[in-house]
């Protein structure tokens, strides 16, 4: 999926059934549905894994995203910020063991 420049990006990673993960992908086609006439255009990315998989994949995330040493569970939900690239800088926004749940 091609990001749009100068956008929000909001990636959110979880495993298959997680009510938590659920929750997070409906809350962000709701941000995305909201924003869609609003600068900076919102996108939302999902991926979802097995949940057999998901340390593995946690493991790495937390290696690639900025603040999300302390994260343990699914939903992961990280930040792209955009501005004239296709690469960006991630910022951790949490999911459901951060302060509660939050995006």
């Amino acid at each position: 999926m091609a990001t749009v420049k100068n956008s929000i990006c909001y990636n959110i990673e979880g495993f298959f059934n997680c009510g938590y993960f659920n929750s997070a992908v409906e809350l962000g086609n709701k941000l995305k549905q909201f924003s869609a006439a609003k600068q900076p255009p919102v996108e939302v990315i999902v991926e979802t894994h097995p949940k057999d998989k998901w340390r593995d994949r946690l493991k790495y995330l937390k290696t690639k995203v900025p603040n999300s040493n302390n994260h343990q569970t699914s939903p992961f939900i990280y930040e792209d910020l955009f501005e004239n690239s296709d690469a960006g800088n991630s910022n951790s926004k949490g999911g459901c063991d951060d302060e509660g749940c939050r995006l």
